[in-house]
Order: structure tokens, then C-alpha cells, then sequence
């Protein structure tokens, strides 16, 4: 993986480690989907 961000960092004051970062390959349906993968 090689991504690039001028927003976030993995140090200093804008770090992201020690935060939760999640990405979804579909939109959040907020767990009402009323699938199996939706809860």
C-alpha cells in the first residue's frame, strides 16, 4: 500500500495512530440494511 495525505500523519499533533479509522467498500447503511454483513 502506498497512499499519500497531506492531512493526516502517522506522528506528531495530527497523528492518526492510536485512533479508529474504518473503510467500508459499500455505503453505511447504519446496520438497517437488513443483511447479514449490515449488523
Amino acid at each position: 500500500i502506498d497512499i499519500k495525505d497531506k492531512m493526516l500523519a502517522l506522528s506528531g499533533e495530527l497523528s492518526i495512530l492510536g485512533r479508529t479509522l474504518v473503510i467500508h467498500a459499500d455505503p453505511d447503511d447504519l446496520g438497517r440494511g437488513g443483511v447479514e454483513l449490515s449488523k
